[in-house]
This record gives structure tokens, C-alpha cells and sequence, in this order.
């Protein structure tokens, strides 16, 4: 299960940040609806009175600026959180199922492992292609997820749901590059726990804004879940049945 700490775990200076940006800004629209006048456009253009009128504006628009990016810059942070999050958990049903598989590849449970983690962040991963990434193994489920989507999206009655194929080929790409994650199970017996870690390092868009937080690019974002192994009973903690998955 997912504890209820993880939304904060990593990201509590993020969360400071948005409540203090959130007060600031409501208390400042506040006072401001409080002493709105209506604009003096013929004062404002005849004499000295009108400049000093408009003054405070022009003295408290940066800062009000510098707040509405420090708002959107910690939404988007937060939101990347709850992508972890769910990438998190997404990880621990696959490393569960496949934990007690019997398979010919080797690498077929990582492969499997990194598709959910992967498909659960997309929807998080930004699709700016000045930040695109080809990680091994990332471009063939990409492809495949983007034209799911697409099929998706065609039955959908929903206008919002529908989206080039690139775009969300490059959101899977996006979210692979910068998505890893690693795995401990507990094989003491066979309802161990299952943990699965996810870090993400979630792209800094405003340039002003993202200076608070770290180098200005990325900020780290890490998360886990856990989840009981359910494995057979055995020595092997196989089901003895071969997995065929694509």
C-alpha cells in the first residue's frame, strides 16, 4: 500500500512553496479588489497625476508575476508526484506478478516492470521535444502505447481525449528517460513485501521560478510503494507455469 506520507516524502519544500504562493497571491487580489477604482484613462494621459496613479501597478506587477510562476511551477511539480506515485505502485503489481514467473527470457520481468512504470508516468512526462530522450528498449512500447492511445481516443466520444501520435510517443519517450526505479522483495516467505521504488526527475519550466528549486532543470521526485508478494508456497516460489507475454 501506498502510505499517505509519500505525497510529501521529497517534495515538502515544494508544498511549502505552493501554500506560501497560494496565501500571497489571494491576499494581494484581495486588497486589490478592496481599493479598485476604475482606471482613469484621460488623467492617465493628460498629466503627471495619472503616472502616479498607474505606479503601484507597474512597482507590484513583477512580483505578483513571480508568484503566479511560483503557483504554476509547484502544481506541476506536485503533479509529478502523484505520477510517482501511481508509477510507484504500477511497478509493485508487475514485479508481484512476475516475481513467481517462469519464463525463457530473463530480462522478461524488467522488461515487463518497465513498461508499467513507464505507461503510469506518461500521462505526467512532458512531450516538449527539446527534452526528447531514445533510452534502450523505450522506442518499440512507445510506439505500441501511441497507437493504443490512438485507438482509444478514436472510440472516445470525448473531444479532450483525442492526440497526435507523436505527442504521445514522445510523452512515453519523455517519461522512460527519466523514470528509474529498483525493486526489493522479501523472500523469507512467500507474503513478503514487495517495494518498489521510482525516482523521476521532473523538468524546471519557468526560469525564474524553477531557480528555488535545486540547479534550475530537474528536480529529483522519489516514491514508493509495497505490496505483499502473494508467491506459491514452494521452495522454487514458482507457479511451475510459463509466462507468454508481448
Amino acid at each position: 500500500m501506498i502510505s499517505p506520507l509519500q505525497l510529501t516524502h521529497g517534495v515538502e519544500w515544494v508544498w511549502l512553496a505552493w501554500l506560501i504562493a497560494v496565501a500571497v497571491l489571494l491576499k494581494m487580489v484581495t486588497r486589490s479588489l478592496r481599493r479598485w477604482r476604475r482606471p482613469r484613462w484621460a488623467e492617465l494621459a493628460r498629466g503627471e497625476d495619472g503616472v502616479s496613479y498607474s505606479l503601484s501597478y507597474v512597482l507590484v506587477l513583477p512580483i505578483l508575476l513571480l508568484f503566479v510562476c511560483i503557483v504554476f511551477e509547484t502544481t506541476w511539480l506536485l503533479l509529478a508526484k502523484v505520477g510517482t506515485l501511481y508509477a510507484a505502485h504500477a511497478g509493485a503489481r508487475s514485479a508481484v506478478v512476475w516475481s513467481s514467473a517462469n519464463t525463457s527470457a530473463s530480462d522478461l520481468p524488467t522488461q515487463r516492470i518497465n513498461q508499467s512504470v513507464w505507461m503510469a508516468m506518461t500521462p505526467f512526462a512532458t512531450g516538449d521535444p527539446k527534452l526528447l530522450a531514445e533510452p534502450k528498449g523505450a522506442v518499440e512500447p512507445s510506439i505500441q502505447y501511441a497507437a493504443a492511445y490512438w485507438l482509444y481516443s478514436q472510440a472516445s466520444k470525448d473531444p479532450d481525449a483525442h492526440a497526435p501520435l507523436t505527442t504521445m510517443s514522445k510523452r512515453y519517450l519523455n517519461a522512460a528517460s527519466r523514470t528509474t526505479w529498483a525493486s526489493q522483495i522479501d523472500k523469507s516467505r512467500p507474503d513478503g513485501a514487495v517495494t518498489v521504488t521510482v525516482t523521476y526527475r521532473a523538468p524546471l519550466h519557468i526560469p525564474g521560478a524553477a531557480r528555488l528549486f535545486g540547479n534550475g532543470r530537474d528536480y529529483v521526485i522519489v516514491s514508493k510503494a509495497t505490496l505483499p508478494n502473494e508467491a506459491p508456497a514452494n521452495d522454487k516460489r514458482s507457479l511451475g507455469i510459463e509466462y507468454k507475454s508481448r
